[in-house]
């Protein structure tokens, strides 16, 4: 069993990393979900010239507390602020990155091995109940519809991004553990 969880993360870990590319590059498929910055180069310029480092920036900032400090007035003051709008996060990388280049792919190999490798186990610890292949299939796909799930709507909740946004990632995640589910449902199976 133990060789087959690991063929199993691996095989599902090469599909898995296929169809993004398919999803992401050949389907063009961030349509509607994300959308292109009027005047980029000027926003470009303007976010070299005003963000110190490369990190995640969130406005407005709310304030920090002090030990023994009243914030009653700064609280009310960044309340209005994100009532008012505008409200948003902004993931930042100073430097650039090749969005082609070899090691983000061989990064996204290692991630989807290693989620691959835990729905393996997980499947291979619920192996006694999980003996046809539709119901193995289905517990994999059910742990990646949890995931979308329990992962997606709160960037909605907290962190105020679109509904489209959230809804178009979790039906890329949803796609793409159906796909990792019928990869470990056909090898990650009880011995014959």
């Amino acid at each position: 069993m133990g060789v087959r969880v690991v063929i199993g993360a691996i095989v599902s870990a090469v599909a898995l990393l296929v169809w993004g590319f398919l999803f992401w590059v050949v389907l063009s498929a961030p349509g509607s979900a994300v959308r292109a910055l009027p005047d980029e180069a000027a926003w470009m310029q303007a976010l070299r010239e005003q963000l110190p480092a490369s990190g995640s920036y969130v406005f407005p900032y709310p304030p920090r507390p002090k030990p023994g400090q009243e914030q009653g007035a700064e609280l009310e003051a960044f309340r209005e602020r994100h009532s008012r709008g505008p409200v948003g996060l902004l993931a930042f990388n100073r430097d650039g990155a090749d969005p082609l280049s070899p090691l983000t792919y061989l990064q996204g190999l290692l991630h989807f091995f290693v989620a691959s490798l835990v729905a393996s186990l997980l499947l291979a610890l619920a192996q006694p109940v999980l003996e046809s292949f539709g119901r193995r299939a289905a517990f994999v796909f059910g742990l990646g519809v949890f995931a979308a799930l329990a992962v997606r709507p709160s960037d909605v909740i907290w962190w105020h991004l679109p509904w489209s946004q959230a809804l178009h990632g979790a039906v890329y995640d949803g796609l793409t553990w159906l796909i990792g589910a019928l990869v470990l449902a056909a090898i990650v199976h009880p011995s014959r």
